[in-house]
């Protein structure tokens, strides 16, 4: 098909790419390693030569101050690692792992990936959704849409079977521990329309937390079993940090299989062998769970209020949830409550496939839109339903598919919630607070207008600060926000006092928050953009080193 764009999960332990193929399903695109998920792990070999993935991950035993990995945990932050003289943003460093999807992509199949769709957690504000755009144009992508992970998840679940799936109207709960991030969300899949519900999560909860705590046992282990100090171990020594941390994922990949592990531990002081047994890990992670249940709870209780009577289905996403104790828990503490059992749902891929089906969703609205201009309509949704039959005919044609599967496409929607809670700051009883307008789990886009009224007498301006937040009550004290600027409105002299004020706050599905005031006559409009990230001169010349760089 024309146009193609591509699904790409950007994880934070590891990424892939897919794409709907010539039958209607969701493929994910082997790596040069011959695998459908390529380690999210950089390799700083030389200024000019960056390595990606599986060597880049076993390069951090002999070169651990020339690696980054979990870059994902830093985007839109100011972080850097600094090489050779120069100091990477998470920006650029994200887009060597997005030339090494596409690399890969042209060596082993063939294809040519230009558009994209690129997917990142459910509770990503602004700033880091920004963020994952510029690695995007870094890499030389043009990106389509920055996607929610459970939306791109529920999507893959509703065309697991391509497209005209009899499934039926369901709703489903993805729990998505991946290797960093957790997020939680409830969806509604109902004729193809697929709606966020209600989400949350932790973008610092992840696999690597689990690996943590083995890592701690482990030390603790030798220094007894020696007799020796933290300090004449050296455990901040670089390589044996990694070999560490490598010892403690490969333990507890092990466990997920068998019930102990054995495990060899080497310091500065000496080296001892471990016999690292499931309940023993169990134990010691046993909070990082329950944190991940307390989110499952919260959420499911914000979805019975917002009118969910059932969850049909509960999806396991994510790689660390391969770990018997996930799937032991959320069983014990949800089956018998929801009537339905965890079940694991293309664990590694289900988010790029998700992202795929948007993307292909995307590509045929266009096509239908422009179609149907040709006959004089200004969109697709504006003919009637004889007319879209016609039209899709004339583009399956056109693009040698199914015109079932372009309506089913053309008449697919996702709508997504407010991760934060956006306000201004009013005064209340005499006391400051922030004003949220529009309320975390609210449905987006969406737009809100609320009546001010001005505080003094003869005043000629009024500043309009803008705050975001994680509460969801209406008014919030000032130090629980974080403020995001200010829109000056120049007001007329001699107004009374309580002149009113007119605000309007609008939302985008990807957090952009754009805002206007309006008061005698005056008026103001404010567009509030993450100041994190790279600036657009910075963009610009990383996108110029990308260019003759050798990322394999």
């Amino acid at each position: 098909m024309a146009n193609r764009v591509y699904g790409i999960d950007l994880g934070t332990t590891y990424s892939a790419i897919s794409f709907i193929n010539d039958s209607n399903k969701a493929e994910t695109i082997r790596n040069s390693d011959n695998e459908q998920i390529t380690p999210s792990v950089v390799f700083f070999e030389s200024p000019e030569n960056i390595v990606v993935g599986k060597i880049a991950k076993e390069s951090a035993k002999s070169d651990p101050e020339q690696v980054v990995d979990f870059v994902k945990r830093q985007m839109g932050t100011d972080w850097t690692f600094a090489y050779e003289g120069r100091d990477y943003k998470p920006e650029e460093i994200s887009s060597y792992i997005l030339k090494r999807l596409v690399g890969d992509a042209r060596k082993t199949e063939g294809h040519d990936v230009k558009d994209v769709v690129i997917t990142c957690p459910a509770y990503f504000g602004d700033g880091e959704r920004n963020a994952t755009r510029q690695a995007g144009e870094i890499a030389g992508l043009n990106v389509i849409a920055i996607l929610d992970e459970p939306a791109a998840a529920a999507l893959h679940y509703a065309f697991r079977d391509g497209m005209t799936n009899e499934g039926g109207n369901r709703t489903a709960i993805v729990y998505d521990l991946g290797g960093g991030t957790f997020d939680v969300t409830v969806v509604s899949i109902e004729d193809n329309n697929v709606r966020i519900v209600c989400t949350d999560g932790d973008h610092r909860l992840g696999g690597k937390d689990w690996d943590d705590r083995i890592v701690k046992d482990l030390m603790s282990d030798l220094e007894n079993e020696l007799g020796e100090s933290s300090e004449n171990c050296n455990w901040d020594d670089p390589e044996t940090s990694y070999d560490l941390r490598f010892s403690a994922e490969n333990a507890k990949k092990t466990l997920t299989n068998r019930e102990t592990a054995k495990v060899r531990v080497t310091c500065d002081a000496g080296r001892v062998n471990v016999d690292y047994t499931r309940e023993r890990f169990e134990q010691s992670t046993s909070d990082l769970l329950e944190r991940t249940v307390e989110f499952t709870r919260n959420v499911l209780n914000l979805a019975k209020e917002k009118g969910v009577d059932r969850i049909d289905d509960f999806l396991l996403v994510g790689g660390s949830t391969r770990m018997p104790m996930v799937e032991a828990r959320i069983r014990r503490e949800f089956e018998a409550e929801l009537g339905c059992a965890p079940q694991s749902f293309d664990v590694d891929e289900a988010v790029a496939k998700g992202a795929a089906w948007f993307g292909y969703c995307q590509t045929i609205k266009v096509l239908l839109d422009d179609k149907a201009k040709e006959s004089g309509k200004e969109s697709f949704e504006e003919l009637s339903e004889e007319e879209k039959k016609d039209v899709a005919a004339d583009v399956a044609a056109e693009q040698g598919v199914s015109d079932e599967y372009l309506l089913e496409a053309g008449n697919t929607n996702i709508t997504t919630v407010a991760t934060k809670s956006y306000g201004i700051r009013a005064v209340k009883g005499g006391t400051p607070v922030v004003h949220n307008m529009i309320l975390r789990q609210t449905a987006t886009p969406v737009v809100t207008t609320k009546i001010f009224g001005t505080q003094d007498a003869g005043a000629e301006l009024i500043q309009l600060r803008v705050f975001s937040g994680n509460d969801s009550a209406e008014d919030v004290p000032l130090e629980q926000c974080e403020e995001l600027g200010v829109a000056d409105l120049n007001l007329p002299p001699g107004l009374p006092a309580r002149t009113p004020v007119e605000v309007v706050f609008e939302l985008s599905p990807e957090g952009a928050l754009k805002i206007s005031g309006t008061a005698a006559g005056s008026e103001v409009r404010a567009e509030f953009k993450a100041e994190t990230g790279m600036s657009a001169e910075e963009v610009r010349e990383a996108k110029e080193r990308s260019k003759d760089l050798v990322v394999e």
